[in-house]
């Protein structure tokens, strides 16, 4: 089947195709014209609708989306402006259809946050590539909104937004719970954000940033770029309880290129990876780890079991079979490495990480290894050679 490429001739489509897919979207801008060219030597067509393209043919359709062109600061600052002060809720969708008639093919993100202060976050795209925006935060201040460019205390290299996006360019990704809480801080406002990181990229993930209101001025309290969490992949945090005072972490071991279990086996984007939790509790003004566990799953086992044989420590490797005799066999069929760091192919499959069986490719013939779970632990229940 050839691939086509689609292009809305209206800017708000790409939004929509992101926020509810391209086959709701299909249905939905039925009525609008797009153009649409197919390769593989299917004849071009000029003008089609959505509702052309069905089934296995919008399967293979793959957008083209506008370029988006800037929109001064100061069209920002009018949308705003001219917001009403008294619902916040009112004024951020005021300031979404203000700056959405603009010429900006990916679309404008405005957060109300819920608090004492009436505050909004505002995400506007840029010109430059995919996810680029810049970040705005929007106050009250002596009855009238006031508006400060934050980009660079948020980003600190264009990593990082303020903001989850109303429509999440990657629905999957979306949090589930509100991305921005409001506390009243020791001299005014703070704001502690979840914000998006590598959202349009191959692998999507969150950071965190606390911010505080101080002389009519925001500045970063605290980061969450450190490296307990920076060496993380694939990032997931949330609030625990009310406030920002606790933070629960969840990332993978894909970038732990240090630790010598990571080693073990080819860890790829979409893993097979270790999971480990972090709990951050807020002190002063800044957060500390409180906690941090590996999240059990039998790919940790294994890769916990082959370090243990690989180093020696063979009291520490029985201790996660179901039955003893299963040492020798893994030492028999070369379940060990010398030296640590083979990096060992295995299958990818979608219970690999949590429940096995686990396809080994690197000792001298393929090992299937199985498991099964006691309590929160898995344990390796069979070892077989191919």
């Amino acid at each position: 089947m050839s691939q086509c490429h689609i292009q809305y001739l209206v800017p708000s489509a790409s939004v929509l195709i992101h926020a509810v897919g391209i086959h709701t979207a299909a249905a939905l801008l039925a009525p609008l014209l797009v153009l649409v060219a197919c390769g593989g030597g299917a004849a071009p067509r000029d003008v089609a609708t959505p509702s052309s393209l069905s089934g296995a043919a919008l399967d293979e359709v793959t957008t083209v989306m506008p370029t988006a062109t800037p929109i001064p600061e100061a069209v920002i600052q009018d949308c705003v402006g001219g917001a009403p002060v008294d619902d916040v809720q009112t004024a951020a969708l005021a300031v979404q259809v203000c700056l959405g008639g603009s010429n900006n093919a990916w679309g404008t993100g405005v957060l109300p946050v819920a608090g004492p202060l009436p505050v909004m976050l505002v995400d506007v795209a840029q010109p430059g590539g995919l996810c680029q925006y810049d970040d705005f935060i929007a106050w009250v201040d002596g009855g009238a909104w006031q508006l400060q460019n934050v980009t660079t205390l948020v980003s600190r290299g264009k990593d990082g937004r303020a903001v989850g996006l109303p429509y999440p360019i990657l629905p999957q990704y979306a949090s589930s719970q509100p991305t921005v809480r409001q506390v009243a801080g020791k001299d005014g406002v703070n704001l502690g954000a979840i914000t998006s990181v590598l959202l349009c990229g191959s692998h999507p993930q969150e950071s965190y940033i606390l911010l505080s209101l101080r002389n009519g001025s925001w500045d970063v309290l605290w980061h969450a770029r450190v490296p307990e969490i920076t060496n993380l992949a694939h990032t997931d945090i949330d609030f625990i309880a009310e406030g920002v005072d606790r933070l629960r972490v969840i990332g993978d071991s894909w970038m732990l290129m240090e630790d010598p279990k990571r080693l073990l086996f080819h860890e790829s984007n979409p893993g097979p990876h270790r999971y480990f939790e972090q709990t951050w509790v807020r002190q002063e003004d800044i957060y500390v780890m409180q906690s941090e566990r590996v999240i059990p799953s039998a790919y940790n086992t294994l890769v916990e079991f082959v370090y243990r044989l690989s180093t020696g420590d063979d009291s520490g490797a029985l201790a996660l079979l179901t039955d003893a005799s299963l040492l020798d066999a893994a030492k028999s069929m070369g379940l060990m490495q010398n030296p640590v760091g083979q990096e060992w192919l295995t299958n990818l499959d979608r219970d690999t990480v949590c429940c096995g069986p686990v396809r080994i490719l690197g000792p001298p013939v393929p090992v299937t290894v199985s498991f099964v779970r006691q309590g929160e632990e898995w344990l390796v229940s069979d070892i077989r050679a191919e």
